[in-house]
């Protein structure tokens, strides 16, 4: 009902007023480079409500994650030079393979029961307060609001939503990533062996064709647990990951560069 509207928006003023910020607070994309894009069009609902409540969420969750970083050393990359690091303190590389990992769907999967799963983990390294962990669920009640005035909201899940592009999209799935990330140490692979790049993951192993299978199936059945389906590539020496392509038996890497297609002039020979 468009009532929905208003209730979410009292919330919202109840917790600016509590937080003393009163005074500052106040589209449909088509996922066309999937492989069955013709016979199965997909689609990403981007930042439905963009509300400013999620700017107070986002400053939130970037000290929790912080805190839980310096505390866990989880291999959580926020950069190319994060990842790079990694890979450069990797011993004896020319003994170990990839399983490089990608998680599907990752934003739109992650539920109020994961999220509030990683929310008490956390709080095994930091602080939260019964006030900042509503701020962050309220953050979640998106809904589209028509021309007419109509509300829509999901069919699944209503009242939580982790959007693409909303004010604190980036920090919910590095929250839930390292959540994630103490699951995998503590159930597929040793300290320091894998880490995440938001949705996308590396990892190294040492063993043979057969114990790589077996740490993949560990890996699948994990993320499944989780809630979560993810595609794998195993068993493999180099590997193209975020910018740059890493090779392990050469312990060397490369960044990959994307050149503008330029129309030569009438002076320029071609080579």
């Amino acid at each position: 009902p468009p009532s929905t509207l208003y209730k979410i928006d009292e919330e919202a003023a109840t917790m600016a007023n509590k937080f003393q910020v009163m005074d500052r607070v106040e589209g449909i994309t088509i996922k066309d480079h999937k492989e069955d894009f013709k016979s199965r069009p997909s689609f990403r609902l981007i930042n439905p409500c963009n509300s400013n409540m999620g700017r107070m969420s986002k400053l939130i969750l970037d000290r929790i994650n912080q805190d839980v970083r310096n505390a866990t050393n989880l291999n959580q990359w926020r950069s190319t030079e994060d990842m790079l690091k990694w890979f450069r303190n990797l011993e004896h590389k020319n003994t170990l393979s990839f399983i490089k990992f990608d998680i599907k769907t990752f934003y739109p999967t992650i539920t109020k029961e994961l999220l509030s799963r990683a929310i008490e983990f956390t709080k095994g390294f930091t602080s939260i307060t019964e006030e900042e962990e509503e701020v962050i669920f309220h953050a979640r009640k998106t809904l589209l609001v028509g021309q007419d005035n109509s509300t829509w909201v999901k069919k699944e899940n209503p009242n939580f939503d982790v959007s693409m592009g909303s004010r604190d999209g980036a920090e919910i799935a590095e929250t839930v990533g390292l959540y994630l990330l103490a699951k995998l140490e503590e159930k597929v692979f040793n300290k320091g062996e894998c880490g995440l790049y938001r949705d996308d993951g590396n990892s190294v192993i040492k063993g043979n064709g057969q114990e790589v299978e077996r740490v993949r199936k560990k890996l699948f059945k994990m993320f499944q647990d989780e809630g979560f389906d993810i595609t794998t590539e195993a068993n493999i020496t180099v590997v193209d990951f975020l910018d740059v392509i890493l090779e392990l038996e050469s312990g060397k890497y490369k960044h990959q560069v994307c050149f503008s297609r330029i129309k030569p002039s009438p002076q320029h020979s071609q080579e």
